[in-house]
């Protein structure tokens, strides 16, 4: 009678045993999902902050496009090469969920130059110009290599009349179009692409740029080009 208490004893207890080993091992399976339950809400929250942040930030340098075009148009100068007025141009914070900033480049002797505000492209080489075009050219190639480039831009805007729709005047409507020009080799682009344009002297541009989010860590571009003739962005390039 002894041995049987003894022995119900002995399986009471490896019993329990089991049974808190089980609870265990559940509570650490528990505890496992719940840590990678919570890494996956953890990153997916995080990658709704950056959404949010870069989204916040596309739109702010939309409203600094926007800004940009209503300091286009309310000067009425026609000698107007570019405003820098700081107060609407420089980390404009008149929307409370972040900053805004237009700016230029302009290319100098020395290299090239950030400003803020925007600018006229007619101190750009208009490359439909074949004329301005050529002269740019002789002053990067000499007048041989220049002349031989500026006839097959000649003949490429010819041909490119010739070939497409009826109505097309066959002028450049991009800058890069010029690599389709034999001679115009990606070096040569390179050097004369900050000189050149496409579009004419009322056309204004520059780069609108959104910051938002913690530090502003969160950043957008959008380089355009505004044309206050017609009223028009002609160009709109996200980066």
């Amino acid at each position: 009678m002894k041995m049987h208490v003894q022995d119900r004893r002995k399986e009471d207890v490896s019993e329990r045993g089991s049974i808190l080993l089980l609870a265990l091992w559940t509570l650490f399976f528990l505890a496992t999902l719940a840590l990678a339950v919570g890494a996956h809400v953890s990153a997916g929250l995080r990658r709704a902050g950056a959404l949010k942040n870069n989204t916040t930030a596309y739109y702010l340098a939309c409203a600094g496009v926007e800004r940009a075009i209503m300091a286009i148009e309310a000067d009425n100068t026609n000698e107007w090469a570019g405003l820098t007025s700081e107060y609407w141009s420089k980390n404009n914070d008149s929307i409370d969920c972040g900053l805004f900033s237009v700016m230029y480049m302009r290319v100098k002797k020395d290299g090239v130059e950030t400003n803020f505000g925007v600018t006229t492209v007619s101190c750009r080489t208009n490359i439909n110009n074949l004329s301005n075009f050529r002269s740019l050219l002789e002053s990067k190639l000499g007048a041989d290599k220049a002349a031989g480039i500026a006839e097959a831009a000649r003949q490429y805007r010819k041909d490119k009349k010739e070939l497409t729709l009826k109505g097309v005047n066959g002028k450049f409507e991009s800058v890069y179009e010029l690599l389709l020009v034999p001679g115009v080799n990606a070096r040569l682009f390179k050097e004369i692409e900050p000189y050149i344009t496409v579009y004419g002297g009322n056309c204004f541009e520059g780069i609108a740029e959104g910051k938002a989010g913690a530090r502003e860590s969160a950043d957008s571009r959008i380089t355009f080009v505004f044309d206050r003739g017609t009223g028009k962005i002609l160009y709109w390039h996200e980066h």
